[in-house]
């Protein structure tokens, strides 16, 4: 691609494409280096699921309630290397998010040969709110799985060109981990093998037999986390109620589905939607294609490629359609989202011209400038003031408590809602002592239990009180007992 600077000397636009052209992953790295640097200066509050991760990642186990366990493991191991602190909370989340994006540059760099659509595969997350805000201040099982997803379709890509042992062998460990960080990386699974199955080159890759040992390797890394769902069915039937099964009447529920599916689409695909139009009424002006052709010989896998995202696609509408779902979210599309830029790319190239290009990769540089500055001020203005009655005074604590300080009193939490992890993880944080969820009889020695208050006049309040309220010191929580409950 050639694109001809507005004077002898290289513009700053100029000088931003290059940028983000020839050195995509060193952007990148400062980019989330940046992120986590913030995120370990803001510490506390936590949001939901940094306050799930404080409270719960503290062992590892083969579940951990209705979430599969990936993320909690990295999670545990950071705690257990770098202690119970925002560095080890941003470390995993960034690192995941870093490795996701740089896999998007080196799948679109294979199928492509071109580093500026690369470029453009990567970087265009930073469009999608989901990839560049929502996995910042709140996914965490949502943001392994992404990246097991990429993990997963650029080992198989590169079994097209080289079906070693290694590359199988490490396809059975992106099966295997996938299975353990979403429940809908599955459906995926599925999909991507469907769509090498029916490809004449994809046939190879799944018709060999190191496919069927990998595809069993990966099922057995999973399988003791699917042995814990079937012991404990109610932990797994919690994600099944997100879906929202067939609420009404058969056309009721088609309909109520794919309008939330639509809804969620849209969200995702917006802007890179808006790209396109605007990108093809200025090639019609000024026809200048973006890049030359692109290599013969990669044509059948990028053909493959864009096959997999509209199956992908496709695939999540048949669960509104015949599965019935009538509370689809936007997260649940990343697996097919994630890939969306670099397919807009691949299929649209001849409408992203120069100028087109220099418009995305000055509003991609602005993104990477305002992206932390607004999920620092978001952390700062914003989740303090939300989650104020989630926040344990940890003097008041050890004050009225010194047991549990000092670790002879353990804390449970008594029931695992939403509200109740804000306090559980923070609880964690600020006394450096597990959290765990409450399971089984009772204990006979005092424990201090969190759980959520029903008090008919601060029914979203968070509240902290022994589990034994007629033990003579569970007076002495009364006052820090109302401080928080607003009694």
């Amino acid at each position: 691609m050639t694109i001809s600077p507005a004077t002898s000397h290289k513009s700053l636009t100029e000088k931003t494409v290059l940028l983000l052209r020839d050195h995509s992953i060193a952007v990148l790295a400062l980019y989330f280096i940046v992120q986590m640097v913030l995120r370990t200066a803001l510490g506390a509050p936590a949001n939901l699921d940094e306050a799930e991760q404080l409270a719960i990642a503290d062992r590892f186990a083969f579940g951990y309630g209705p979430h599969p366990p990936l993320y909690q493991w990295l999670q545990t191991a950071a705690f257990g290397i770098l202690g119970v602190n925002f560095f080890a909370i941003a470390l995993i989340k960034n690192a995941l998010l870093f490795g996701t994006w740089v896999m998007l540059v080196l799948l679109g760099r294979k199928l492509t040969g071109s580093n500026l659509l690369a470029a453009v595969g990567s970087f265009g997350l930073l469009f999608s709110a989901n990839f560049s805000w929502e996995s910042q201040i709140d996914h965490t099982h949502t943001v392994s799985n992404t990246f097991m997803v990429v993990a997963t379709t650029f080992a198989m890509f590169t079994l097209l060109e080289r079906p070693t042992r290694l590359v199988y062998a490490a396809l059975a460990v992106c099966i295997g981990l996938g299975l353990v960080a979403k429940y809908n990386y599955a459906l995926f699974l599925l999909t991507i093998i469907m769509a090498f199955a029916f490809d004449r080159d994809g046939r190879k890759v799944v018709a060999n037999p190191a496919f069927l040992l990998a595809l069993l390797g990966g099922l057995a890394i999973a399988a003791p986390h699917y042995l814990y769902i079937l012991d404990n069915p109610v932990a797994g039937a919690a994600k099944l109620g997100n879906l929202g099964m067939n609420r009404f009447g058969f056309i009721e529920t088609r309909l109520h589905g794919l309008r939330e599916w639509a809804i969620a689409a849209f969200g995702v695909h917006a802007v890179w939607l808006a790209v396109i139009v605007l990108g093809w009424l200025d090639q019609r002006k000024s026809p200048r294609p973006l890049v030359d052709e692109l290599p013969v010989e990669r044509a059948h896998a990028r053909k493959l490629f864009l096959r997999l995202w509209a199956m992908l696609l496709v695939v999540f509408l048949a669960l509104v359609l015949i599965g019935g779902t009538t509370s689809f979210r936007d997260h649940w599309l990343q697996p097919e989202a994630v890939f969306f830029p670099l397919a807009a790319a691949i299929h649209f190239a001849r409408y992203l011209d120069a100028t087109a290009f220099r418009r995305l990769a000055v509003a991609a540089a602005l993104l990477l400038v305002l992206v932390p500055v607004m999920v620092a001020a978001n952390k700062r203005l914003f989740s303090g003031a939300q989650r104020d009655a989630a926040m344990p005074d940890p003097a008041a604590l050890a004050k009225s408590f010194p047991a549990v300080a000092s670790g002879d009193m353990p804390i449970v939490i008594g029931e695992t809602q939403q509200r109740n992890w804000y306090a559980a993880g923070h609880l964690r944080y600020w006394l450096q002592i597990p959290v765990p969820q409450y399971s089984g009889p009772m204990p006979s020695k005092p424990y201090l239990v969190v759980y959520q208050s029903d008090s008919p006049v601060e029914p979203e309040a968070v509240a902290i009180a022994f589990f034994r309220p007629t033990d003579p010191q569970a007076k002495q929580a009364q006052p820090w007992f109302a401080k928080i409950s607003g009694r």
